[in-house]
């Protein structure tokens, strides 16, 4: 249930640095071994495994240690990563590249190949009790450096890491570090194409297809946000709905029988026997306006893992057109752990994150009357094939010829017509499922409302739909002022 607010105001967040079971800073575990033998390493974790050897190494010069400090703070991406094959070649201090200093503590000529094996590699600085970004203080700390592997994680629950004495350990990677620590893993929120003739044969997958503005490119590759969405920007512009930026169509259809066919179409409720009819009006969309994660068991399923810094969310919006084919978008939602809760002296409240998110305009004569909406958390790893489906049902109650008129509401008094669907969608085998949830057409927009009507401090709760994990909120905006109607 998403609350629209009457007028603006303050929310104060109190920061925090991870949730329930992870909230703990522990040592790391001395007595483990190295376990690279027992796996087969392909290029790009062979490659993790080489460039931290050597980042470990590296870290004792305290011209890196302030170069990656500085980098992370930018948040290029919206989080405190680094990601290398766009750092490499910026000059130091001493006049020595970022790479070069690499390539000096590199143990084979690999490091040549490091941006083509594995161009998403990124150095993260993770938000700790007793160290961060913000908290680095470059003349004392140097951090060890912890390899994501996930074949690695889902045997033993550990990751490796490197000394910059060239030692290593074994750690939990449910529990903070006590000491400081950079994590080196692949990006989360940019992925690359490489520009060779080979991969130009292969089909795309539905990540790469959503991806199409390059943000910056090598020799070997182009890179580009996910979904062409800067998380950055993102979560600069995600903000509380307001009671002024919902359409009136929106707040006046509280308290009619189907609220949507008011919005897009301008029809009401009357006899059956002579239906109102109506135009799709073109300045309406449907937006994600509301995303809540449902408790503390919720979380857990979502993440604990302290080397994963924000969340990103993979919404796939699944819908049936009428000639019964199936579509199904990838919309991309960044948030961090702020937005999704906040710590109180009474304990974990858990938040309604507001991504003020376009989907697309809902045409009841083309897409009928359900959308199905699948979650994800993702993160980068192997990919893999996952099957969704999908129905819808289709009025009869549209004319036959453009402008198509819907006649009365919902799916009218002439009959339906119900087509069901199933499409393979890709995702990685590291993501986690968050399940699934339907959206109806005659589902009310506006439930209620909150807060004292007689007075300015009140607004309106709009319905949500669980997926056992997070709850989401969606409503029709205006994308451009609507006419006012009489």
């Amino acid at each position: 249930m998403k609350s629209i607010y009457l007028m603006r105001h303050t929310l104060a967040v109190l920061s925090v640095l991870f949730f329930a079971s992870c909230d703990r800073d522990l040592q790391p575990d001395q007595n483990v071994g190295a376990r690279n033998e027992a796996f087969d390493l392909g290029d790009n974790e062979a490659v993790k495994i080489e460039f931290s050897k050597a980042l470990a190494q590296a870290l004792n010069e305290v011209e890196i240690r302030a170069f990656l400090k500085e980098n992370s703070l930018k948040q290029y991406d919206g989080d405190y990563d680094v990601l290398y094959s766009m750092v490499k070649d910026v000059i130091l201090p001493s006049g020595r590249t970022f790479g070069q200093v690499l390539e000096k503590y590199a143990q084979s000529q690999r490091f040549k190949t490091w941006v083509e094996s594995a161009p998403l590699l990124t150095i993260f600085v993770p938000n700790m009790t007793q160290f961060s970004a913000e908290k680095w203080d470059i003349t004392s700390d140097i951090p060890d450096v912890v390899v994501v592997n996930d074949e690695l994680k889902k045997t033993v629950g550990k990751y490796q890491a490197f000394r910059n004495d060239g030692g290593h350990y074994e750690i939990d990677y449910k529990s903070k570090p006590a000491t400081p620590v950079v994590v080196v893993k692949d990006n989360e929120r940019i992925i690359s194409k490489s520009k060779s003739a080979n991969a130009r044969l292969h089909e795309e997958t539905s990540i790469e297809k959503v991806s199409t503005k390059v943000i910056f490119e090598t020799g070997s590759h182009n890179y580009y946000f996910i979904g062409d969405s800067n998380p950055k920007e993102f979560l600069k512009n995600a903000r509380q709905a307001l009671q002024n930026d919902v359409a009136w169509d929106v707040r006046t259809s509280y308290g009619l029988q189907s609220q949507r066919d008011w919005v897009y179409y301008w029809l009401t409720p009357t006899n059956q026997s002579e239906p109102q009819a109506g135009v799709l009006l073109p300045q309406y969309s449907e937006y994600l306006r509301g995303f809540k994660v449902n408790g503390n068991n919720a979380m857990k399923i979502i993440s604990q893992d302290f080397t994963e810094g924000n969340f990103e969310f993979h919404i796939s919006l699944s819908f049936i057109y009428r000639e019964g084919n199936m579509q199904t978008d990838l919309k991309v939602v960044p948030c961090t752990i702020d937005d999704l809760i906040s710590i109180t002296s009474n304990g974990t409240i858990y938040k309604e994150f507001n991504p003020n998110l376009e989907l697309m305009p809902w045409n009841m004569e083309r897409y009928g009357d359900e959308w199905k909406f699948t979650v994800l958390e993702y993160n980068p790893s192997t990919t893999t094939t996952t099957t969704i489906s999908a129905q819808s049902n289709f009025g009869w109650n549209f004319s036959l010829t453009f402008p198509f008129k819907k006649i009365g509401i919902n799916l009218g008094a002439s009959g339906s017509t119900q087509k069901t669907n199933s499409q393979v969608v890709q995702k990685t085998t590291a993501s986690t499922e968050l399940g699934s949830c339907r959206f109806i057409w005659s589902d009310p927009i506006i439930t209620g409302t909150w807060g004292n009507t007689s007075t300015s401090n009140w607004g309106y709760n709009t319905l949500s739909h669980s997926t056992g994990t997070v709850e989401l909120s969606i409503e029709p905006v205006a994308k451009w002022p609507a006419p006012v109607r009489d």
